[in-house]
């Protein structure tokens, strides 16, 4: 038999508590499947059930007990406790607030800080909890280890104040002592004298508050106090009082006693002063800080009143000028303007308050704020450049207005219209028509027109007009005069008053100003004054003299003689020659201006800027050259205004100014030794160092064609060198415009020095002639011009310019070949003069003859530059004695290059190449070089652009691959006032131009770290290479 039993399933209950409490059952309870089992938890002091978890899961919230029912499976019973939590209920009265407020939760044992703050005027009372009084005062309250819900709640009261009344002798005070008074409150006093005493002064804290009176309120209450009643049989009140600009101490009324005294003093405001004190009205003292009452007998008012302070301004005025008013008195913190009137030829320099220099020019000054006695003084300098009156003739009342003619009839008809001139179409270009007439008795009348113009004190004024000629056989005369009338010829005050300062005839055919060239020329003459007064105004006279037409023949039928336009006279250069800052100084600081102006105009104020010989109408290298020979020697004098062609002693016009040494006195020199290690590129430039001694001095400095720097010697000079070239035997020359050509090879030798050569028939005149190679004479003695380029053949040197002084003829300037002499009296001598005669009334500036060049054929090409007239010219003179002139400064014409500079003639391409020196209107961060054909005529082929390049200086070639290198520099920031001890504002600049693409390639030489040029004026290939010859 086999049996077989049952019994129910049994399962592990595993319970647990956290530590805050226990379980019961606490660990592990079996029971059997579908029983039930009841846990009950018990919390530790503080702590009440939180959660039930049953495996994990939460399965009830709060309870001490938990029934775990119809139990199938194992499971885990946990139970969670927190702390009790309890509200704190807070309140304040209505006299403050209590924070927290209202409901506030914490856990049992926690604390809770509570703060009370009172109205205005309050203070705690108490703190009570649960209706029981806990705390007396205090702004903060804490209930410590709350096990329960508590109310808090918070009084308050008034603040209170120690009133006390004291009473002096003679009489009583009430209430007397010690008075206890709440915020806020009044409080009434009573005094009460004894006998025959009264009431005197009532006093808070030591500070008088009333007198006389037996009652006293003291209102308001917000402090403890102390109130004093004094008695007295006799008194007077004395009451102070300030003025609206001051203060016065003591400023409340004061009792005083028979016989007494009370001192007052005065405080004025800024900027014033006491005027004067007064009693009862009446002035009693004149200023002063203080004043005492004395020997008081009664009542009085006491009261003084202020003045503000006032200053002297003096003001004085140097040569030139006068300055208005010339003193003020000025309240103190004001100001006050003062009006500087320069003298004609004036404007204002300076003004300077006590000595120190505040105000550059301006017509008015003002010293503000005036805090003291000053001097104000204003100097004045002679004006540069000024304008004494033009006439553009755009407009028929201008023409009215300022012109005085010999018209029968309507002056309007002298206005006519052209046709367009010059570079475009102007169609309504206006001027002024002059043109003879035939009178009633058959006689020619010269047309005549008197300009008025501003009234000068000047020695020297610049008459400019622009004229055309319509007919030839006339002659155009230019006067001035210093009278209105249009006095005849024959009038015996017209040498009184008139000088002849020109005569224009019909230029050449086809030159500027001539008849059907239809481009307008012009006449630009600086004349002295000589005898003529302008004080009252200067006059120019134009006078057509030569035999006219038919009168009948109106002025705007094209029939008229000459065309005038843009007619002017100014004040050019005034002062100091050269001193351009107008420092009565030549310097360094002049000198950067001229750099700064690089390819503008030299025109009105620019003009100023040209060199001693280099006038052109440029600002360009070439002035450069010419400022530093100025600035060369101690031994002449620095203000020239112009070197003459040929001269005696004292004829170049000087005006003295200071001199600054120089490193380099003219005299033998010891020349440089050029490095047996040169690179590819040798270039003559001036230092662009930061220090004003070093800057603009010359040096010498090696590159190689990637633009890296290989070192730089100094000349033995460091003024005066202009551009390097290299002779036939591969030696490396250096033109110095003090002393010739230099051959650079550690010898004292001057190849080429100025001198003389006497000629027994020059080519223009076919005269005798004396011809001037270099600068002749020292310091005011000086004249001629230096020689400013050479070329090498085989056998001679070729230079330009030289100047020629025929025996009864017009100095001019040539080219000349010469033949170097190993020995003999003269290092060399004349065997050819080129020189192109012009026409007779030629109007170009021709003896401005600038650079040469010899192609490989022996053919010689000069370059004359000067911007007026179209005097901007290229000669080519054949080996075969034939010469060929291209036109440069016509700009209607095939080959313009304005100002052109830098020439060089390529011995491998047989391309002439030229730069401009005029900055590019269309591009000014561009410059453009000109290739022009020698091969057959002379022609323009083409212009370059050349990117990141400003300006030009010079070219040169590498003969084996044809490659044209170029120096030159650009400017940025240009200051306008330059300062010497300031970095440079010019920065180095290479350039190439391919022989096969003409492509261009830019690259900057400034680096400071490895040399210091700053401003290149020549280069030089002097790389090794073959050279292959263009025939």
């Amino acid at each position: 038999t086999v049996d077989v039993t049952f019994r129910l399933l049994e399962f592990e209950i595993t319970s647990a508590a956290d530590p805050n409490g226990t379980v019961s059952p606490d660990g592990v309870t079996v029971v059997t499947y579908g029983s039930n089992l009841e846990l009950a938890a018990a919390p530790n002091t503080g702590y009440q059930v939180d959660t039930w978890s049953l495996d994990g899961v939460e399965a009830q919230t709060g309870g001490i007990s938990f029934t775990l029912t119809d139990i199938q499976a194992n499971h885990t019973v946990d139970v969670t406790f927190r702390l009790l939590e309890f509200e704190i209920t807070s309140a304040a009265d209505p006299n403050g607030t209590v924070s927290p407020d209202g409901v506030t939760v914490v856990t049992y044992g926690s604390n809770l800080e509570l703060t009370a703050t009172p109205n205005t005027g309050y203070h705690v009372d108490k703190w009570s909890v649960d209706g029981v009084e806990v705390q007396t005062g205090n702004n903060s309250f804490t209930l410590e280890d709350i096990q329960a819900a508590k109310t808090v709640h918070v009084t308050f009261r008034l603040l209170e104040f120690d009133i006390t009344g004291i009473s002096g002798e003679n009489g009583t005070i009430s209430p007397d002592g010690v008075t206890i008074a709440t915020y806020g409150s009044d409080l009434a006093l009573t005094a009460t004298p004894e006998g025959e005493y009264l009431v005197r002064i009532w006093s808070v804290d030591g500070d008088q508050v009333q007198i006389g009176g037996e009652s006293y309120m003291l209102t308001n209450i917000m402090a403890d106090h102390s109130v004093n009643v004094s008695f007295s049989l006799l008194y007077y009140v004395i009451t102070p009082s300030g003025d609206s600009n001051g203060s016065i101490d003591p400023d409340y009324p004061i009792t005083a006693e028979p016989n007494d005294s009370i001192s007052f003093s005065a405080s004025p405001n800024d900027e014033y002063d006491v005027r004067a004190w007064f009693v009862d009205g009446t002035p009693v003292q004149s200023g002063g800080a203080s004043y005492t009452l004395s020997d008081i007998q009664s009542d009085h008012s006491v009261s003084f009143a202020s003045t503000q302070i006032m200053y002297t301004v003096d003001a004085t005025a140097g040569p030139g000028g006068s300055v208005n008013p010339t003193r003020v008195d000025v309240h103190s913190g004001g100001n006050h303007a003062f009006t500087a009137t320069p003298d004609v030829g004036y404007e204002v320099d300076t003004w300077s308050t006590d000595s120190i220099a505040i105000q550059i020019g301006g017509a008015t000054y003002e010293v503000s704020p005036i805090d003291a006695d000053h001097t104000v003084h204003v100097t004045f300098k002679q004006v540069r450049c000024d304008s004494l009156g033009t006439y553009e003739f755009e407009a028929e009342g201008e023409f009215e207005g300022g012109i005085i003619t010999n018209n029968p009839a309507q002056p309007d008809e002298a206005l006519v219209i052209v046709e367009p001139v010059g570079l475009g179409a102007n169609p309504e270009n206006l001027v002024m028509a002059m043109r003879n007439r035939t009178n009633s008795e058959g006689q020619t009348v010269n047309a005549r027109a008197k300009g008025t113009f501003a009234e000068t004190s000047s020695d020297e004024i610049l008459i400019c007009f622009k004229y055309l000629f319509m007919s030839p056989n006339v002659e155009l005369a230019v006067y001035i005069s210093d009278s209105p009338a249009l006095l005849a010829a024959d009038d015996p005050l017209r040498a009184q008053h008139y000088i002849e300062v020109g005569r224009l005839a019909p230029p050449p055919a086809d030159q500027a100003g001539s008849p059907g060239s239809n481009r307008l020329a012009v006449f630009q003459n600086m004349i002295w004054t000589d005898h003529l007064n302008f004080a009252e105004g200067l006059y120019v006279e134009l006078e057509l003299i030569g035999q006219g037409a038919d009168g009948q023949v109106s002025a705007d039928s094209g029939a008229s003689s000459v065309y005038i336009d843009s007619w002017s006279s100014s004040i050019q250069c005034n002062g100091v020659c050269l001193d351009i800052n107008g420092d009565n100084s030549v310097d360094q600081a002049d000198l950067l201006r001229v750099i700064g102006a690089y390819g503008s105009s030299a025109t009105g104020a620019t003009a100023c800027l040209e060199g001693v010989f280099s006038a052109d109408g440029y600002v360009d290298s070439y002035d450069i050259a010419s400022w530093d020979w100025a600035m060369s020697s101690d031994q002449r004098l620095l203000g020239y205004c112009g070197l003459a062609l040929v001269g005696e002693p004292g004829d170049n016009g000087v005006m003295g100014a200071v001199v600054h040494e120089p490193e380099n006195a003219a005299g033998p020199m010891l020349l440089a030794n050029v490095p047996s290690d040169l690179s590819d590129l040798l270039i003559a430039g001036k230092r662009g160092s930061s220090d004003a001694a070093g800057k603009l001095k010359d040096s010498l400095y090696v590159f190689d064609s990637a633009g890296q720097s290989g070192g730089s010697f100094a000349p033995a000079s460091n003024r005066c060198n202009i551009s390097l070239v290299r002779g036939p035997d591969g030696q490396i020359y250096q033109l110095n415009s003090e002393t010739g050509l230099v051959r650079l090879d550690g010898t004292d030798e001057v190849v080429i020095p100025s001198g003389r050569i006497e000629l027994a028939n020059e080519p223009r005149y076919d005269k005798s002639a004396t011809v001037y190679v270099g600068i002749q004479g020292e310091g005011s003695d000086s004249f001629g011009r230096p020689i400013l380029d050479v070329a090498f053949d085989a056998d001679h040197v070729y230079i330009v310019p030289v100047v020629v002084n025929p025996d009864g003829g017009e100095p001019y300037t040539a080219a000349a070949k010469l033949r170097l002499s190993a020995g003999g009296d003269s290092p060399y001598e004349l065997v050819e003069l080129y020189d192109d005669a012009p026409l007779p009334n030629d109007n170009q500036c021709r003896d401005n003859l600038r650079e040469i060049e010899l192609d490989s054929a022996g053919n010689l090409y000069v370059l004359n530059v000067h911007s007026l007239n179209e005097s901007d010219i290229l000669w080519r003179y054949g080996t075969d004695g034939t010469v060929e002139r291209l036109d440069l400064g016509r700009p209607d014409g095939g080959s313009y290059v304005p100002a052109p500079v830098a020439m060089y003639v390529s011995q491998t391409t047989g391309t002439l190449y030229l730069a401009s020196a005029a900055s590019n209107q269309a591009d000014p961060e561009s410059t453009v070089v000109y290739k022009l054909s020698t091969q057959g005529a002379l022609v323009l082929e083409k212009s370059i652009t050349i990117d990141g390049l400003h300006h030009v200086t010079g070219m040169t070639e590498d003969p084996a691959t044809g490659t044209l290198w170029i120096a030159g520099f650009n400017m940025h920031d240009i200051p306008q006032d330059p300062d010497p001890t300031q970095p440079a504002f010019y920065y180095p600049y290479l350039a190439c131009i391919s022989n096969v693409d003409d492509s261009v390639q830019v690259i900057p030489l400034f680096d400071p770290a490895s040399h210091d040029l700053g401003l290149p004026m020549s280069i030089l290939w002097t790389g090794v290479a073959e050279r292959t010859l263009v025939q």
